[in-house]
């Protein structure tokens, strides 16, 4: 099975206090309606949540359904999700990770990393490829979540 790595990293500021961003970050529902696809949003507990959502990513599309958890919280600092998605006939290992930083003045700086490996179909797609949709996936979720934090004040 073909195995591809894929690893992400940046940093954002928005206009708001760490408090409420820490929220909004550790909130699964509020956090998928950033992704474009999500379907359905199911809470388990505080620490596990799934989520189905439907992509295309090449001639590829279809539905992955994703179990994450909360690997780590640190109150207004830090917090880690961990998960497995399967669907497309492919795997999603992932991690994606926030730190948050006081700017002072109601701004705080997310500085953010995700790291994963899809096999399988996807995975086949090739790097350039996978990497390109990522890319853009990213900059419109980061916009997304930018707009929605402000948005709650």
């Amino acid at each position: 099975m073909c195995l591809l790595k894929l690893q992400y990293a940046g940093t954002f500021e928005v206009r708001s206090p760490k408090e409420k961003v820490y929220g909004f970050l550790t909130s699964p529902e509020k956090v998928a309606r950033a992704f474009p696809g999500v379907e359905r949003v199911d809470v388990s507990d505080e620490n596990n949540f799934s989520v189905r959502a439907t992509m295309g990513i090449g001639h590829l599309k279809g539905s992955m359904s994703f179990k994450l958890r909360f690997e780590e919280k640190k109150p207004y600092d830090h917090a880690k999700v961990v998960g497995r998605g399967m669907g497309l006939q492919s795997t999603a290992d992932l991690s994606l990770s926030f730190d948050l930083e006081d700017l002072g003045g109601g701004f705080t700086r997310i500085k953010w990393s995700f790291e994963g490996n899809v096999g399988g179909l996807v995975g086949s797609l090739g790097g350039r490829l996978l990497d390109d949709v990522a890319k853009r996936l990213v900059d419109e979720v980061i916009s997304n979540i930018k707009k929605a934090i402000e948005q709650e004040g």
